[in-house]
């Protein structure tokens, strides 16, 4: 009879001390990984702002490199002595921009490199460049077009439209491709990319939105476009953030691998714990019940000596 009695001592009294040891246990599971998760977010925010200030003092700086290129050689005046067949004509390469071509009207009159001028003719590029020229003084636009020799991948090209001095009437363009691989450079997305730890908040990939369209320049060498911003959705493992600067959009991908291993290891910590306290209450909790129904046990003997003695 005792005996049964001690097995439902133990189950119940070591059923609380499991539900308890439950609740804390998951309790201050949620607590911890909540705040590593608020912190790795303030770290990413501001992580996240910083690489879009850097981003936008990028493009700022390309954007005044072309006004450079247009005043320095006398673009807007002298667009009318361009000729794209020029023999003698001498080819400006001194910008940081991989190519430059110049449009007169609807044709092209000065290009950076002989491979484009062709590739430039027989694609739909042009149009799409003439038809934002008549609605903006300038901005940046994506050009789909690809070619194995001259663009082998969509690029980022920022458009400039020329105006006459006399009637300010729109006369034509300029267009200037930005290098992938520059940006990726300037934005430090290459440096340590393989280890993850090195880049624990930095981002691995920054995008700029245009026209609703998303351009990913990362550590790969293939840009990723993403054709609505409302399609964009964080991978496994990512976190991306929003940040507006002027009226440049920018995104950035950050890796969050480092912070799931984080709340991994306090969980796989918080299971040991919660093993050995359950092994070592159940001990203690066996020990002190087999004590007291000892003694239970022994009085219950020496009541039943006595009355016999009694008797």
């Amino acid at each position: 009879m005792i005996k049964n009695y001690k097995n439902r001592a133990i189950f119940f009294l070591f059923g609380i001390i499991l539900i308890i040891n439950t609740v804390l246990v998951t309790s201050v599971f949620f607590a911890f990984s909540s705040i590593i998760r608020k912190d790795y977010t303030q770290k990413l925010t501001s992580v996240a702002n910083q690489t879009s200030v850097n981003a936008n003092g990028i493009f700022s700086f390309f954007e005044e490199e072309i006004e450079i290129f247009i005043n320095k050689y006398d673009v807007e005046e002298g667009l009318g002595g361009f000729s794209i067949n020029m023999p003698d004509f001498v080819r400006m390469d001194s910008t940081s921009f991989e190519n430059i071509l110049i449009f007169k009207g609807e044709e092209p009159v000065y290009a950076s490199t002989a491979q484009i001028v062709d590739f430039y003719r027989e694609t739909g590029f042009d149009k799409k460049i003439l038809e934002f020229t008549k609605n903006k003084s300038s901005g940046w636009i994506i050009n789909e077009e690809k070619d194995d020799v001259s663009s082998p991948y969509e690029s980022l090209v920022y458009v400039r439209t020329i105006y006459d001095t006399d009637i300010k009437e729109r006369v034509g363009c300029v267009i200037a491709e930005v290098s992938q691989k520059q940006l990726i450079h300037l934005l430090n997305l290459d440096s340590a990319k393989d280890d993850v730890k090195q880049r624990e908040f930095l981002p691995h990939s920054v995008g700029i939105c245009v026209n609703d369209k998303i351009y990913f320049f990362d550590d790969g060498n293939t840009p990723k476009i993403i054709s609505n911003t409302s399609e964009l959705e964080a991978e496994r493992n990512e976190m991306y953030f929003v940040n507006s600067i002027g009226e440049k959009k920018f995104y950035t991908v950050h890796n969050t691998k480092v912070m799931k291993n984080k709340i991994s290891m306090v969980l796989f910590l918080l299971i040991v714990i919660f093993l050995v306290i359950t092994f070592f209450s159940y001990r203690i909790f066996k020990f002190m019940v087999n004590e007291i129904c000892e003694r239970i046990d022994n009085l219950n003997r020496k009541m039943e000596n006595y009355g016999d003695k009694s008797l």
